[in-house]
């Protein structure tokens, strides 16, 4: 019986020999595996390298193609269809034009009848005006006036000239002025030199002296010929010689024609202040007008075209609430 159970068991030295053997099969079957894991790991490694890269190019491709795709635009508001010059001056007119369907036209017939009447305003403003003028005084006085008035931009000629005394009288206890016809001094009546305005006009006015004064056309001849038949003779001089020379200190009476014609500038001031008020008006009327006639339509609050009664009652109620 021994004996069999020793020839069944296997050796202490047997047993370990299988035990070891297996164990190098365990671990060269775990090295295989690890290679193998490791194989998998470096694939799905790749698979999510390649995917990425995949992912990379599909994005480039999808910008290019929205850099390249037009964009959409946003829609147009009321006027933003013309071009650039047109929209403004449309705004430059007014911009509430733009509800309208043809505002460029508006804008047009409202600058033409706009500047028409800006310009009629100006030529009215530019015109000249002539009054007639009284100046009372001795030779030198009626210099200095001629001058300060030129000085001033006023240009002025001599329509007529006349003086007062005492007239002969078998009262004596009347003594009363009488006026009278007179000639100025033919000196006084043509160009002044230096000489005869010295130390009556300063040197900085001798520009505007040196002109003189002059008859207005025709009056000299008109004036002359109503002296001469007053005193049924020859006229006599309004500065008349005593002794061999003409006082300066004699009164007389001298008619001016004085035309004063305003500055441009003026005007255009003038004009250019009440130019807004003018041209909201024209563009009111100038509306009205287009919408009455239907040469134009107006749009609504939901961007509807409205009739003309609401289209004129909202224009109205617009230009009421405008400075």
């Amino acid at each position: 019986g021994s004996s069999n159970l020793s020839l069944s068991m296997p050796p202490p030295s047997a047993q370990g020999v299988g035990s070891g053997m297996g164990d190098q099969k365990l671990e060269e079957r775990l090295e295989v595996l690890e290679a193998e894991l490791d194989k998998m790991r470096k694939a799905l490694a790749e698979q999510q390298t390649h995917q990425e890269e995949m992912e990379k190019v599909q994005l480039k491709l999808e910008k290019k193609e929205k850099v390249g795709e037009p964009k959409p635009k946003p829609p147009q508001k009321r006027g933003e269809t013309l071009c650039l010059g047109s929209q403004f001056f449309i705004k430059m007119i007014s911009p509430k034009l733009v509800n309208f369907d043809k505002p460029l036209l508006v804008a047009v017939a409202s600058f033409i009848v706009t500047a028409a009447i800006g310009a009629i305003l100006v030529w009215a403003l530019s015109q000249c005006k002539t009054s007639e003028a009284f100046k009372t005084g001795a030779t030198p006085d009626h210099m200095r006036y001629v001058v300060s008035q030129r000085k001033a931009g006023i240009g002025l000629c001599l329509q007529d000239s006349n003086y007062y005394g005492l007239p002969p009288t078998t009262n004596p206890g009347l003594q009363q002025l009488q006026q009278s016809t007179c000639m100025p001094s033919e000196s006084l009546v043509s160009g002044w030199l230096a000489t005869d305005v010295d130390g009556i006009v300063s040197s900085e006015d001798m520009v505007h002296a040196t002109e003189g004064l002059a008859w207005c056309d025709g009056a000299q001849r008109v004036a002359a010929s109503a002296c001469e038949k007053t005193h049924g003779g020859t006229c006599p001089p309004c500065a008349p010689v005593y002794n061999g020379t003409a006082p300066d200190n004699l009164v007389y009476s001298l008619i001016f024609y004085e035309t004063s014609c305003p500055s441009p500038l003026v005007s255009v001031g003038v004009l250019l202040g009440c130019i807004h008020k003018v041209e909201l008006l024209v563009t009111l009327i100038t509306v009205v007008a287009l919408l009455a006639t239907g040469v134009i339509h107006q749009y609504g609050d939901k961007n509807e075209l409205i009739d003309f009664k609401a289209a004129a009652k909202a224009d109205i109620e617009w230009a009421a609430d405008l400075p």
